[in-house]
């Protein structure tokens, strides 16, 4: 099969081929047209944009407030009850105003613009709160629990792109606003890439559990043995992890959940309750289309929590954790492009690693399992020695805690918490 094939297999409507070439001819939706350029540029295939003069309708004044009144809303769902211009869009007021700010257009008229796209569409009987209703009897057919995108939420923001796409024909959209706009659209592109789980390295141990103690007693030798999860971090085949974020889960069948939860980084604050509290006061980084830090400076921690519009669910880290691109320039380390997740400096020899792992026991529904999963970062001797070089000794700060969750009529709920400082 051809280039050509390939890409008309998956070109939206709207888009055609001209001599060989890839020729937007009006594909309405903005993150399509970027992505299929995306797509042409990585295969060598000229594209272009059909430029369109703007539609009438932005060139009209238009007055009338921006709020909308929470009576027309259903407290559950989040539908409107009755038809409101504005309503759609409401729940997206700040990526709506990004768009109009980008292009120097009224928020009303890109607001209303939009809800126009969705009456064509169907409107209320479509998206409001019938089709709420509709979807989720679908989903308690299957009898399961699954997460579901809202139709009313995710028409707003296809409308938005809609819109988008129109003042990107004409012109009032430019290359530096395209990656914030994007993520804003819950469309970053390039699109974040795919990492796969690897096995869970060495030196990060399954906990324990004391089977031969009393239940009770076990639950809490469980809870105190915390302390071991703080434990200064033993090299291991000349690496050394100097940031991760760790969990464990023991289900007990019946009984209980042993859960084990841990971050380390250099100078982390480790003040907080619960191990996801620390991991949110962690500087963060945004993918728009690469990792982006939210500020100028190197992280103190050499990490950074990764943020992205995209839910990847199951495929994705629960706490992801990326190098600091300010750090990377600071250190003139760069991805290497054939390694996901390996980082080399000048010479183009290996220094950091970057990996996402899973780990599981034996399931059964009688039988007791366990399930963890991570990120961590290492740095070898050559990565370390120049880290070290350039920010002095390291203080790595690790916070754990082991928990046991059940019902209240079960028995007692235990929760311990430990802490823990040193030097590389």
């Amino acid at each position: 099969m051809s280039v050509t094939s390939h890409f008309y297999l998956l070109s939206p409507p709207g888009f055609k081929f001209y001599r060989g070439d890839i020729y937007f001819a009006g594909g309405g939706d903005f993150a399509v047209a970027e992505a299929a350029a995306l797509l042409a540029n990585r295969w060598g295939i000229p594209a272009s944009v059909d430029t369109q003069a703007l539609p009438l309708f932005y060139k009209l004044e238009l007055d009338g407030s921006l709020d909308v009144d929470g009576a027309l809303t259903d407290e559950r769902a989040g539908a409107m009850r009755v038809e409101s211009e504005l309503g759609w869009t409401y729940m997206l007021r700040h990526t709506a105003q990004a768009l109009a700010k980008a292009a120097d257009v009224d928020e009303l008229t890109s607001r209303r613009r939009a809800a126009i796209f969705i009456q064509e569409w169907g409107g209320l009987e479509a998206f409001g709160p019938q089709a709420v209703t509709r979807l989720e009897g679908q989903l308690r057919a299957v009898d399961m629990k699954l997460k579901y995108l809202k139709p009313h939420a995710f028409i707003g923001v296809i409308a938005l792109r809609h819109v988008a796409g129109e003042l990107h024909r004409a012109g009032m959209l430019h290359p530096p606003d395209m990656p914030v706009l994007l993520e804003r659209l819950n469309a970053p592109t390039p699109p974040q890439p795919l990492s796969l789980p690897q096995v869970r390295p060495i030196g990060v141990h399954r906990p324990l559990v004391a089977r031969n103690a009393h239940r009770t007693e076990g639950e809490q030798k469980w809870t105190e043995s915390v302390r071991d999860d703080v434990a200064t971090w033993l090299d291991q085949r000349d690496e050394h992890v100097v940031a991760e974020v760790s969990r464990f889960k023991i289900y007990k069948p019946r009984q209980a959940e042993l859960l084990l939860h841990r971050i380390r980084a250099p100078e982390a604050s480790i003040d907080g309750v619960k191990v996801a509290d620390v991991y949110q006061q962690l500087p963060a980084a945004v993918w728009i289309g690469r990792v982006v830090p939210l500020d100028s400076e190197p992280a103190s921690t050499l990490i950074r929590r990764l943020v992205c519009s995209i839910d990847f669910g199951p495929d994705s880290a629960t706490y992801p954790i990326v190098l600091c691109p300010n750090w990377l320039r600071l250190l003139q380390w760069r991805a290497h492009e054939d390694a996901p997740g390996v980082y080399i400096d000048v010479s183009g020899g290996a220094v950091a690693r970057v990996v996402w792992w899973r780990d599981a026991g034996p399931v059964d529904i009688d039988d007791e399992s366990i399930w963890g999963e991570g990120c961590y970062v290492t740095l070898n001797k050559a990565g370390l020695a120049q880290f070290t070089a350039t920010c002095g000794n390291a203080v790595i700060n690790v916070f754990a805690t082991r928990e046991v969750q059940k019902p209240r009529e079960y028995g007692e709920k235990f929760f311990e918490a430990a802490r823990n400082s040193y030097s590389i």
